[in-house]
């Protein structure tokens, strides 16, 4: 019997390559301390909740939503189903990101804010253990 053909040694380096490629993919989040991988984490959050702040200006002629509908029991983007639930807090686990005031550092949190004159304008920030991890601002 022979059990190393060539067949079988393409099969073997073909895996190899594979798992190289999924080690590769993933070594991110595995090579970064505990805080780096939230702060990661929370960024990415952010740019989620981001988008569902821009779509819900695509709904409403340009305009984003108040900062007073965003966070709390009516939001507007839960009620409009624009998204189903804020994104799990990295640094909190089992609890929601939660909007907090500007300054309130609050690791896995976000701050949002638009003027009720400027409804084409806000400012979005999304916090880390260390300081702010994203951050977007809008001017009209």
């Amino acid at each position: 019997m022979k059990f190393v053909t060539t067949k079988n040694i393409a099969n073997l380096l073909f895996a190899v390559a594979v798992l190289a490629g999924a080690a590769v993919m993933a070594r991110p989040l595995f090579i970064l301390s505990a805080d780096k991988r939230n702060d990661y984490i929370a960024r990415q959050n952010g740019i989620a909740i981001n988008a569902a702040l821009e779509a819900y200006s695509e709904k409403h002629q340009g305009a984003f939503p108040p900062a007073v509908m965003i966070g709390g029991a009516g939001d507007i983007l839960l009620r409009e189903k624009i998204m189903l639930r804020y994104p799990e807090n990295p640094f909190s686990p089992g609890a929601s990101s939660r909007k907090v005031p500007f300054g309130d550092a609050s690791s896995g949190d976000f701050s949002y804010y638009r003027d009720d004159k400027k409804t084409y304008e806000y400012k979005f920030a999304v916090y880390g253990k260390h300081g702010t991890v994203f951050s977007y601002e809008t001017k009209e």
